[in-house]
């Protein structure tokens, strides 16, 4: 069952959104993810989640691609999704919750520069009914986090924003003369940002069976030459030390991509850490399966989204990833826990 949902970034006094759902099961929590989702392009996906049975939605990133810096445009290409049948089908079936990416966010591969940020934040909390009061209203950035259940058997569900306080990205000449990502291992380079990282500590440091944390852009993988944690190596092994730490499972989700996959590393101390890309919810990008990941556990490449499936066994949860196309078929189950 969903329990009141807590969503704050700052600390201040959290706000308690109230996320009920008719149907919600007692004891298994579904979660759905998707990112990448093109206003040229079918909105049918959309009808194929509302129909998933899932206790939530939640847009990972480049939820419409406006990619611009003036915020009237922008506040149009929500309205133009507001307006999609199929998207009021899926909000009037599940709660949604949303983080963004470059192209939503307003600057293509933008990060701290964005000269709008402030008001393409709130075009976008407009968008997804954040309330009046909502410390992500008051605070820079749109990182928030959400608890799913009830007792011990809890699902902690953590947003990342890699966009708002992210130092600029380096770029270098290729040999042929073009331009790529290039590593910034600068002292002060930053993904999260310092108030962000202090918060996102403390959230995994509070007591849960497990933690979904969702990231635009791909953690794992980092030997590709687009947008990933891996352009900010520090960044990276910070994050994936903290994790380390975390008393419970830890799931990571992500976006960007065009393309679905799992990725898998195995950390310094022994656990196996998972990450499910859903990317391309109507946008295609079958380019990457050839790319340079070694931590690829299964490629999936298709249009359509992704759910994770927590099923309990007294206190410990197992969970199960899945892909679906847009037409809502099953494409590809992977178990990423046991008790």
């Amino acid at each position: 069952m969903l329990a009141g949902c807590e969503s704050a970034n700052t600390s201040m006094s959290s706000v308690d959104k109230k996320i009920t759902t008719a149907g919600v099961r007692d004891s298994d929590i579904r979660i759905a993810f998707g990112s990448c989702l093109k206003g040229s392009e079918s909105m049918d996906v959309l009808a194929s989640v509302a129909g998933s049975q899932s206790d939530m939605f939640v847009f990972a990133g480049d939820n419409v691609y406006a990619t611009t810096t003036d915020p009237v445009k922008l506040a149009e290409y929500y309205q133009d999704l507001a307006d999609r049948p199929q998207y009021q089908q899926l909000k009037e079936a599940m709660p949604i919750v949303a983080t963004w990416d470059d192209h939503d966010y307003g600057v293509n591969d933008g990060g701290t520069e964005h000269p709008t940020k402030v008001q393409a934040q709130q075009v976008m909390l407009d968008h997804f009914d954040e309330p009046a009061n909502s410390p992500r209203r008051l605070s820079e950035g749109v990182y928030t986090d959400y608890w799913l259940g009830s007792g011990d058997q809890r699902v902690h569900l953590i947003l990342l924003d890699t966009r708002y306080f992210r130092s600029p990205i380096k770029r270098e000449l290729t040999l042929n003369g073009g331009l790529r990502f290039a590593i910034n291992d600068a002292a002060d380079a930053t993904v999260l940002g310092s108030d962000q990282w202090g918060w996102l500590q403390s959230k995994l440091q509070e007591p849960a069976a497990l933690k979904i944390v969702v990231s635009s852009i791909q953690v794992l993988s980092d030997r590709h030459p687009y947008e990933k944690w891996g352009n900010f190596p520090k960044e990276r092994q910070r994050l994936l030390d903290l994790i380390d730490e975390v008393q419970g499972g830890v799931v990571l989700v992500s976006g960007d991509r065009h393309f679905s996959e799992i990725s898998g590393i195995t950390s310094k101390s022994g656990h196996r850490l998972y990450e499910m890309t859903a990317s391309g919810m109507n946008t295609d990008g079958r380019y990457g399966q050839n790319e340079d990941n070694p931590y690829r556990v299964n490629w999936v490449g298709h249009q359509g989204y992704g759910v994770l499936d927590v099923q309990w066994h007294d206190k410990a949860p197992s969970v199960v990833a899945r892909f679906y196309n847009p037409r809502g078929e099953l494409v590809l189950t992977r178990p990423l826990s046991h008790p």
